[in-house]
């Protein structure tokens, strides 16, 4: 690991790229909550898994919600 408080943001955005590809709502609610305390180059990479992981958490829930119409 890295040694005192060293960030490397080249690994806070595959983390945070991660997230957006495979995040749920557990992961939104942790980067909305910590989005500041990522480095500046991981700012875009945040509000894109963002969108992503909201887009994707909608389109479960309506193809959830399909299912009960049928």
């Amino acid at each position: 690991m890295l040694k005192g408080s060293k960030k490397d943001p080249y690994i806070e955005q595959v983390i945070v790229w991660a997230l957006g590809e495979i995040g749920g709502e557990e992961s939104h609610r942790f980067l909305l909550e910590n989005k500041d305390k990522f480095s500046i180059l991981t700012k875009n990479i945040i509000e894109n898994s963002l969108e992503k992981i909201k887009t994707r958490v909608a389109n479960k829930e309506d193809v959830s919600h399909s299912k009960y119409l049928l």
